[in-house]
């Protein structure tokens, strides 16, 4: 619309700005997003430049049916149409569902793969073993994004580290920024938080790293890494359509219960240190 027009107008007049007083010519935007509509008047301003809109899909993990229904509702509802020039994807499933969606040209879709493999691949091989072992909890600290009901899973998990003296001093749990780990630090100052990027951490190799519906927990799979998932209060209302729960549970460690899940982490780090990675080989 009108302000559609008026954005791109602005961002034409700064795309021009960059070239002028940085001396190169701007060829390319990258985005993550295929759909966020604050984007598009860089693609109207980039096209006014010659230059291409291309997107690295970082929601390329359509995981189950539900997901995928979802996402085929949503677009199909708002009539979407990608005016940008390319869409690279991690993998053909991703790009087929995009393709049945509609709104997209074959010709726009590419599969690349996923670059952050190469890093975590790259990563395992510098992994090394710790002085002591220690666990790694990958935040879900606001659920309800997701799910849409109180997140009382995440106050379950971290209200059991922080209540057991030997669990909280050998945890750490992975923020993903600077205010949310000292929202959890200033709520339970005996458990360290850290916000550093997810491989720093899966290099000093955790005795397992606890996660609950997210990509943290497939990174560290890939890296070798054990891991487990708690399964109780709101997760069951995810189902399968969770990424990981009781129908992938030959693939890592699943809790039923608080309990279940203390059981779990104490032997993890627990003198005998229990390796868990031969149950799923």
């Amino acid at each position: 619309g009108v302000a559609d027009a008026g954005l791109a107008a602005l961002r034409d007049r700064a795309l021009a700005l960059l070239k002028r007083w940085g001396r190169f010519d701007i060829k390319a935007i990258f985005s993550p997003n295929i759909d966020y509509g604050h984007e598009y008047p860089w693609i109207k301003a980039i096209h006014e430049h010659g230059g291409k809109f291309i997107v690295l899909n970082k929601e390329s993990v359509l995981y189950s049916e539900l997901h995928r229904q979802k996402r085929k509702e949503r677009f199909v509802k708002h009539r979407f149409l990608f005016e940008g020039d390319a869409v690279f994807f991690y993998n053909s499933f991703a790009r087929d569902i995009y393709l049945e969606i509609g709104g997209l040209r074959p010709e726009q879709l590419f599969v690349v793969g996923c670059p952050r493999i190469d890093a975590l691949v790259e990563a395992s091989q510098r992994r090394h073993v710790p002085k002591e072992r220690f666990l790694l909890v990958a935040s879900f600290r606001e659920p309800k994004a997701t799910i849409n009901s109180t997140p009382r899973l995440w106050d379950d998990v971290i209200r059991l580290i922080a209540g057991d003296t030997e669990l909280a001093g050998k945890t750490v749990v992975k923020c993903r920024n600077q205010a949310e780990a000292e929202a959890i630090q200033k709520k339970f100052p005996n458990v360290k938080t850290a916000y550093e990027p997810l491989p720093v951490w899966l290099e000093k190799s955790p005795a397992v790293v606890l996660g609950f519906n997210s990509t943290s927990c497939l990174e560290a799979m890939i890296m070798g890494i054990p891991v487990a998932v708690p399964w109780w209060n709101e997760a069951f209302k995810l189902g399968e359509g969770a990424l990981l729960g009781p129908h992938t549970r030959r693939l890592h460690l699943l809790a039923r219960s608080p309990e279940e899940l203390g059981h779990i982490l104490r032997e993890a780090i627990s003198a005998s240190g229990v390796d868990y990675r031969s149950q799923f080989s």
